[in-house]
């Protein structure tokens, strides 16, 4: 069911049908809705949350229930893949030209090959893994489009290793201006 329903949100997303109910947000309201929706696979993991969120940041107008899911998605894969007593960031701050979204972990890192085509659907980096850890291979891709439906961006560095950085990057001047999309 959670497949289908995947297939059917990244379809409404990619052809401009899912719309957007545009508000604003507090930034750290959105961390604290994800961190707070995932704090029970957090503590079974075990491994440390630590958020870290810039008390004056202004509002953003975005669709909360959408830029929620992706943090959470974000975060889901962080504890996925960071060992037990591994430890993972959440932040949200700004970089003056931007609002930005941070989830790190200290992970085992993403091969550089495969960052590129993460936000393909159904592409898995580690196909066996997934498997067992119940992904749909549809969140990256999902990811990707409501960022896009925002006009924001996502990065994404890694090394082996050594852990993962993802950043949603919310640019100030797109934020202000009334969007084209709905």
């Amino acid at each position: 069911m959670r497949l289908v329903e995947s297939l059917l949100d990244i379809s409404r997303l990619e052809q401009g049908q899912f719309p957007l109910n545009r508000a604003p947000v507090s930034p750290s309201d959105l961390v604290e809705a994800a961190c707070t929706a995932l704090s029970s696979a957090v503590k079974a993991a075990p491994i440390t949350l630590r958020v870290d969120c810039d008390p004056v940041l202004p509002l953003i107008d975005v669709d909360q229930d959408m830029l929620r899911r992706v943090l959470i998605n974000l975060i889901d894969n962080a504890v996925r893949h960071t060992p037990m007593h591994g430890e993972i960031l959440v932040r949200a701050y700004s970089n003056r030209q931007d609002i930005v979204f941070l989830v790190s972990d200290s992970g085992p890192g993403i091969p550089p090959e495969h960052i590129p085509r993460l936000t393909e659907r159904f592409y898995r980096v580690d196909v066996g893994r997934s498997r067992s850890s119940g992904g749909t291979g549809l969140g990256w891709a999902i990811v990707k489009q409501v960022l896009r439906r925002h006009d924001a961006e996502l990065t994404i560095n890694s090394e082996l290793g050594k852990g993962s950085e993802f950043c949603c990057l919310f640019n100030y001047a797109r934020l202000q201006q009334p969007s084209q999309r709905q």
